[in-house]
């Protein structure tokens, strides 16, 4: 012999695909937990920016009509 390796056996090739395999469904379901809490984290954020901008709404609409008041007018010309 020359030193060389020898080459791994079907069986040997195959136990190693099967077990890269099941690391990578590992990692992929590692992954798809963790997009799903970013998923669920991202709708919170959306519902406090909609209801941020509702309430920037209400101050504004509330401020229009206060500035055209008539006291409002009065006090401050």
């Amino acid at each position: 012999m020359s030193g060389k390796k020898p080459l791994l056996d079907i069986d040997e090739k195959l136990n190693l695909i099967i077990k890269q395999n099941k690391n990578l469904e590992k990692k992929v379901l590692e992954q798809q937990t963790i997009i799903n809490e970013l998923n669920i984290e991202n709708k919170i954020i959306m519902e406090n920016t909609l209801k941020m901008g509702k309430h920037i709404d209400f101050i504004n609409a509330t401020y229009e009509k206060i500035s055209k008041s008539y006291i409002f007018r009065n006090i401050f010309n």
